[in-house]
């Protein structure tokens, strides 16, 4: 019989320790471990076949869900970026595309592009934007081409009669007078009434998004806003939110998802980046409070103490707090026994 070495003995004990006392625990961690292999054997297939299709985001949905059930396989992180960069490339074509289109007035071709597009990527805001104008602008040209004129019947003899003598009833009959307080409060309530929507308009046309933002912040008035204008202000808060979530500024991401909560949120698009951005936001200080355990112990808790307010059910930075504040409050008794 062969002697074991380090390596082997420390396996052994390993093992031993994950048994317990009791060998059916082995039995169950193979049974489950057997499980997650034949689960992600299925959605690596399936990825693999709808890709081949040239179903992308599908593909994407299903290493997410790998990624989502073990954070740690690398294949899927790779093979997730990989499919991200893939239809980043592919919806800026078409988005060029639509644009063209649009410019040459084929908007059967535009509308087919948009639609594409949203086929690759369902959470693609510009597509989106340009969608909701496509179709208010093709609604309107519709309505005027097919809009119905109506004749009315000629006018008799008896009715003109009528009509000349109600004539002259009505200016008999004395005009109302109008008091010059009635003159005074009607223009005050016509001015909160009007906001002038063609100016925001422009703004989001030109995609001046911050712009838009800080002129809707100075409206004054008790009228509810439009839901057209609500739509702008809810986009331009979610394009920037993703735009400072690219560069890193998850911080600065959020706040923008939660004013963009504020506002109508029919299809749950933004509480579903809302979510991603907060769990981004939890493995960063998770990463961040790691590196800072050995050397700053109570930054390294601070932190894991932030991430657990943007994921409460954070398994792991429970795990290394609990271990953090066993060495905190061993440390603090070692100074007070020195």
């Amino acid at each position: 019989m062969k002697k074991l070495g380090q390596k082997g003995v420390l396996l052994s004990v390993l093992m031993l320790s994950a048994c317990g006392s009791n060998p059916s625990s082995w039995t169950s961690y193979t049974a489950k471990q057997d499980e997650l292999a034949k689960f992600k054997e299925y959605h690596f297939a399936s990825s693999k076949k709808l890709k081949n299709n040239g179903q992308l985001h599908q593909a994407l949905l299903h290493w997410r869900i790998i990624a989502s059930l073990d954070p740690y396989d690398l294949q899927a992180k790779k093979e997730i970026d990989h499919l991200e960069q893939q239809i980043d490339k592919k919806t800026s074509v078409l988005i060029q595309q639509v644009r063209k289109n649009l410019k040459a007035k084929k908007l059967t071709s535009a509308r087919k592009s948009l639609l594409r597009v949203l086929s690759l990527n369902p959470e693609h805001t510009e597509a989106l934007a340009m969608l909701r104008q496509f179709t208010g602008a093709t609604k309107l040209s519709k309505g005027i081409k097919h809009r119905k004129v109506v004749t009315l019947p000629a006018v008799s003899k008896k009715r003109a009669l009528n009509k000349d003598r109600k004539v002259t009833q009505k200016s008999k009959s004395t005009p109302k007078k109008i008091s010059a307080s009635s003159r005074l409060v009607a223009p005050k309530q016509k001015k909160n009434d009007d906001i002038r929507i063609d100016q925001f308009q422009r703004l989001y046309e030109k995609r001046q998004y911050q712009a838009l933002l800080n002129k809707a912040e100075k409206i004054e008035t008790d009228q509810a806003l439009p839901q057209l204008l609500l739509g702008w202000l809810s986009e331009a808060n979610i394009v920037l939110a993703q735009s400072l979530r690219k560069q890193g500024r998850l911080h600065a991401a959020r706040s923008h998802i939660k004013r963009a909560l504020q506002y109508p949120d029919p299809n749950g698009r933004v509480l579903v980046l809302f979510h991603r951005v907060n769990d981004e936001l939890a493995r960063k200080l998770f990463a961040s409070g790691r590196e800072l355990l050995y050397s700053d112990i109570d930054q390294a808790i601070a932190l894991w103490e932030e991430a657990l307010k943007y994921d409460e059910e954070f398994s792991e930075v429970k795990y290394e707090l609990e271990k953090a504040y066993r060495i905190q409050k061993n440390l603090v008794s070692i100074k007070k026994a020195n």
